[in-house]
């Protein structure tokens, strides 16, 4: 599977003053990668959706699996 699918939790079970403790201890270099790493995973999801389109467009709207019946 890939990593698209998993999704956080609606809500945490984390009390505010243990949310800020934790932001205050997080370190800015490793927010930056972690959200760096998300632009670029987010990119090339783009770009692989943005390729299978124009892959379709260019077949005609017709999928390029099985044989096509009318």
């Amino acid at each position: 599977m890939s990593d698209d699918t998993k999704k956080p939790p609606a809500t945490l079970d984390v009390s505010l003053a243990e949310a800020m403790a934790r932001f205050i201890q997080t370190d800015p270099g490793e927010a930056s990668e972690a959200l760096a790493t998300d632009v670029q995973k987010g990119q090339a999801r783009a770009k692989r959706h943005i390729k299978a389109a124009r892959q379709e467009i260019e077949d005609g709207g017709r999928p390029r699996k099985g044989r096509f019946r009318l």
